[in-house]
C-alpha cells in the first residue's frame, strides 16, 4: 500500500499543475519521435508513470 503524504491546498494545486504540464510536454515529445520515427517507448512509460501519480494525488 502506498504510504500517504500531507499537502496544503497550494502544494496540492501546484503538483497538479507539473503535472498537466508535464503530460502535455510529453504528449508533444512523443509526437515528434513518431514523426522522427525513433522508439516511443520512453515517453509512453512517463505518461503511464504520471498518470499513476495523477490518480494517487487525485485519489488523496
Amino acid at each position: 500500500m502506498a504510504k500517504a503524504f500531507a499537502l496544503n491546498k497550494e502544494q496540492y494545486e501546484l503538483l497538479c499543475e507539473c503535472i498537466r504540464y508535464r503530460a502535455a510536454d510529453n504528449s508533444a515529445e512523443r509526437e515528434t519521435a513518431v514523426k522522427l520515427k525513433l522508439s516511443t517507448s520512453y515517453y509512453d512509460n512517463m505518461a503511464a508513470r504520471l498518470n499513476d501519480l495523477k490518480t494517487a494525488v487525485y485519489n488523496l
